[in-house]
């Protein structure tokens, strides 16, 4: 049997036969062929797997910033639609684009003002006057004249009460005359209130004409109520009063903050539209059925009323009584309509108003038609206004062919000459009795 065998060449030309067993031969060739596929997963694990997670996390992020770009421009264009809400929008919009230093945020307690002192030095007394968190005059007085320091704080205090005033009562855009008075003194005038004023001591120590100092007040005072005014319209709108304004390229998450305001902006606006459609269709539901239930066309197609409602002399007896109702007079045969929607609580014989049909309509109200020739519905039956329910005709005392027509409101008969054509509103007052 023949040994396997290696042989192994050195330098020069000598040969040497090593003998290696089978066994040993399949295992050296199994740890070959793991090493080389452990390192060819080593490989690629090392090299694709950060590349997949990048172009994953990559592509993920691309869809998130698309849908959210989709649905910040879905909310955008639904706020626009309503007239009220893009008023709002527009505004937002201008101060968020604003690249100047007047973006501010909103300051619930902005038309708040204060009196601000300083001291500056041992001596130099400073005071502001502030509208929120911004100034509106700055003046300064000598500690050592107290007379001129308390003149000059009672004057602030005043022009401090007056402006307080103004926004209290939501005139935020003001005529302001600016008058010269005995003393060389500037005063700005908002109808009877004095918002400002300017000394012939405050024109030397600006070395500036006291003119030129007041006007300047003027359209600072003016460019904060301004301001003011925005705040105040914000503040009541809801949930924008909570809503910072930001400035531009403020980043995903200020898109974000914006889009979740408008989405539930829109939810509110929504619900209410929602809530004054419900209230606005109930009523509408409650004067059509309101019109419906009540007598307010004529009974029949021809009118021509023979006898008024009211005391008269009977054709027939000759005897002075109360007409209780219209007779209009109309030939044979001739359509009776269903003045108003209800319940036939009665058809047939009734004395003198010979062949006739009784009509509840609800509150008590009823009407009847009398004198006919045949009905048409039975008791029980529910009716439509307009809807045929008999023919007319010559039963029962009549003088002659003609309908008898008569409201009757708790069992008591009523004038039917107002109800000839009531309108819808006037009918639905009268459910309202």
């Amino acid at each position: 049997m023949r040994k396997n065998h290696f042989t192994l060449i050195w330098l020069g030309e000598r040969r040497h036969d090593l003998e290696m067993p089978r066994w040993l031969l399949g295992l050296a060739a199994g740890v070959f062929v793991f090493m080389t596929c452990f390192s060819a997963y080593a490989c690629f694990q090392l090299d694709t797997s950060p590349l997949q997670n990048y172009k994953q996390v990559g592509s993920e992020n691309q869809l998130l910033h698309t849908k959210t770009y989709l649905l910040y421009q879905k909310n955008r264009d639904l706020a626009k639609k309503d007239a009220v809400l893009a008023q709002k929008i527009k505004l937002l919009e201008a101060m968020i684009s604003a690249e100047n230093a007047e973006v501010f945020h909103l300051n619930p307690d902005y038309q708040n003002i204060t009196l601000e002192e300083n001291t500056i030095g041992w001596r130099v007394i400073q005071y502001k006057l502030k509208i929120g968190e911004r100034p509106l005059y700055e003046y300064t007085a000598d500690r050592l004249h107290p007379k001129d320091h308390q003149a000059l704080q009672a004057r602030l205090e005043q022009i401090q009460q007056n402006i307080e005033k103004l926004i209290q009562t939501k005139q935020f855009a003001p005529s302001i005359k600016i008058v010269e008075t005995a003393d060389q003194e500037y005063i700005g005038l908002a109808g009877d209130l004095i918002v400002l004023a300017v000394t012939k001591k405050d024109a030397l120590h600006l070395q500036t004409n006291g003119r030129a100092i007041a006007e300047n007040q003027c359209k600072i005072l003016l460019k904060e109520l301004k301001i003011a005014k925005e705040n105040k319209i914000l503040q009541e709108t809801p949930l924008v009063g909570s809503v910072k304004i930001v400035k531009p390229n403020g980043g995903l998450e200020n898109i974000l903050q914006q889009i979740d305001f408008c989405q539930q902006f829109n939810r509110n606006i929504l619900n209410k539209n929602n809530e004054l459609i419900a209230v606005t269709y109930a009523k509408a539901m409650d004067f059509k059925t309101n019109y419906a239930r009540t007598p307010s066309i004529y009974p029949t197609r021809r009118m021509e009323i023979s006898s008024p409602y009211g005391y008269r002399i009977h054709p027939i007896t000759n005897a002075g009584s109360i007409h209780y109702g219209l007779d209009i007079a109309v030939e044979p045969g001739n359509k009776v309509l269903a003045t108003a929607d209800g319940r036939v609580t009665y058809t047939g014989w009734i004395g003198g108003y010979g062949i006739a049909v009784q009509i509840h309509h609800g509150m008590g109200l009823s009407t009847l038609y009398g004198h006919c020739d045949s009905i048409l519905v039975r008791k029980g039956d529910y009716v439509r206004k307009s809807q045929v329910i008999a023919l007319s005709g010559n039963s029962g005392l009549s003088a002659g062919p003609h309908l008898h027509y008569e409201i009757r409101r708790w069992n008591v008969a009523i004038d039917p000459a107002p109800y000839l054509d009531r309108d819808i509103f006037a009918a639905s007052k009268d459910w309202g009795k």
